[in-house]
């Protein structure tokens, strides 16, 4: 009797040994492949592309997910990089991806995206498993992002007039991008930036301080109270290369207030100066063509 138990026993456990491997493999036996047919390679700015891939399973395929990311790992903006996918094909064990597969993954690279090297990760979830697919592909022709972002300068045409003339003014609001007669500089004299005069000390032209203009007694400037001494100085510079000066940063780049020694310069045509305005902007400016004399006037190109 007890040899009998015994072996029922073993009968049992071996049983229940079997009933547990066989639960365990219709867990593992799922399968969820995924095969990149194409890779993408180099992606233009402003153009898109189209995922090839195939994705194939032994159980129904229930999600298919597509992103983009730098090649550190960094999430990509969808204003960059757009990666659009269609709704996948229900009760399916195989899908084609591709330009009018079963579904279709596109990516647009619009031209405000970085040059670079960027990872395309397909994902796949077919019954208990997931697998995943990376590929690598390189955006070219869109933006170069190794250089910071530069700001343009604006450039405006200011036409400023001597002592004695009276069509243009002879302060100048670099700011506002004028010049003033007398009577409106009157009012507005922490504003004024810089004079143009003719000198009747060796009888020149000249560009100066508001506060130089008032010591200087200059009719113009002799109501002023307290009138600005802002930096500026004159440097050596061709037409060609103040045309190059084109961004705020190089601009920055070249200011140098250490120049600025003096408050005024003779100013004649084809003469260069840096300044910074009484707001704190930076300014370079030209005199790009002058009417000598006490009656004369100057037109200055003016970038800011």
């Amino acid at each position: 009797m007890k040899r009998f138990l015994g072996w029922a026993l073993v009968g049992l456990v071996a049983g229940m040994g079997m009933v547990g491997c066989d639960l365990l493999s219709a867990v593992d036996n799922d399968t969820c492949d995924i095969k990149i047919n194409n890779t993408l390679t180099t992606v233009s700015g402003d153009s898109y592309v189209y995922v090839d891939a195939t994705v194939t399973a032994n159980v129904e395929i229930e999600k298919i997910n597509a992103t983009v990311t730098t090649k550190d790992g960094a999430d990509v903006p969808s204003s960059e990089i757009k990666v659009e996918k269609q709704t996948i094909p229900t009760g399916e064990k195989k899908i084609t991806i591709k330009q009018n597969g079963d579904m279709e993954i596109k990516i647009t690279v619009d031209p405000s995206a970085c040059d670079g090297g960027y990872i395309l990760t397909l994902e796949a979830t077919a019954g208990s498993v997931s697998s995943s697919k990376e590929d690598t592909f390189t955006v070219s022709g869109a933006k170069d992002c190794s250089q910071p972002d530069e700001t343009p300068l604006t450039e405006s045409e200011i036409s400023a007039g001597a002592n004695k003339n009276t069509e243009y003014g002879s302060s100048i609001d670099i700011d506002a991008g004028k010049s003033m007669l007398a009577s409106e500089a009157a009012g507005k004299v922490a504003v004024i930036d810089l004079c143009y005069a003719y000198s009747g000390v060796a009888s020149v032209e000249k560009l100066g301080t508001a506060k130089w203009a008032l010591d200087g007694g200059f009719d113009f400037a002799a109501s002023w109270s307290a009138p600005p001494n802002i930096k500026f100085y004159k440097e050596s510079m061709t037409a060609a290369e103040f045309a190059a000066i084109d961004t705020k940063e190089a601009l920055e780049a070249r200011w140098d207030a250490t120049k600025a020694t003096e408050n005024n310069y003779t100013a004649t045509e084809g003469d260069v100066f840096l300044v910074e305005t009484t707001e704190g902007a930076l300014a370079i400016l030209r005199i790009s063509s002058q009417v000598e004399g006490n009656a004369g006037s100057i037109t200055m190109k003016v970038a800011k």
